[in-house]
């Protein structure tokens, strides 16, 4: 960010074209980062359902997380800051996924949560691919075997929602630092 507001405050370029160039180098970096993840790990555990889907949804849990780490980082003054902000959006994202506690059980001002929680809609890509036909299995974990699309789309949109979130957050400190 420091790189991002020197050359800012020069009128060299934005903050969209900062995002767009930011985000071009990124998808293709965690794909094959994803990429050689699954390729070492895939068949060593013994996985059935398809090897591109578990891809893409393991591919759609990192964009979504880069994405929410970007705006702690975009939130924050520095980088020691960003980091110990990071737990605080990271661990919430196990607890709403609802694999430790049923979101049921959650207080109900804190249910809704669980619809921002990247990691929640990309498990449930992940166990739909792996686990088709499981309905006990999918039905415990509140997982429609049909809405894998849904869960895609999701992904997306928290993907494009916390990056633009994060675009925000960074015109907004970039207008303060000129002052």
């Amino acid at each position: 960010r420091p790189v991002f507001l020197r050359e800012h405050t020069g009128n060299m370029y934005g903050t969209l074209p900062y995002f767009l160039s930011k985000t071009v180098v990124e998808l293709p970096l965690l794909v094959v980062q994803m990429l050689l993840m699954w390729c070492m790990t895939y068949w060593s555990m013994g996985l059935h359902g398809s090897f591109f889907l578990h891809l893409f949804g393991s591919w759609l849990i990192a964009v979504s997380g880069a994405s929410a780490g970007l705006i702690a980082a975009c939130f924050v003054r520095d980088a020691k800051q960003a980091m110990e902000v990071a737990p605080g959006i990271l661990v919430p994202q196990v607890l709403f996924a609802g694999f430790f506690v049923k979101t049921a059980s959650l207080p109900a001002f804190m249910r809704g949560l669980q619809y921002v929680c990247c990691l929640k809609w990309g498990m449930n890509i992940l166990m739909v691919n792996e686990f088709p036909g499981e309905l006990g299995l999918l039905k415990a974990n509140d997982v429609e075997e049909d809405d894998l699309a849904v869960y895609c789309l999701v992904m997306g949109v928290i993907f494009l929602g916390f990056r633009l979130v994060a675009a925000v957050l960074l015109t907004r400190r970039a207008r303060a630092f000129y002052t």
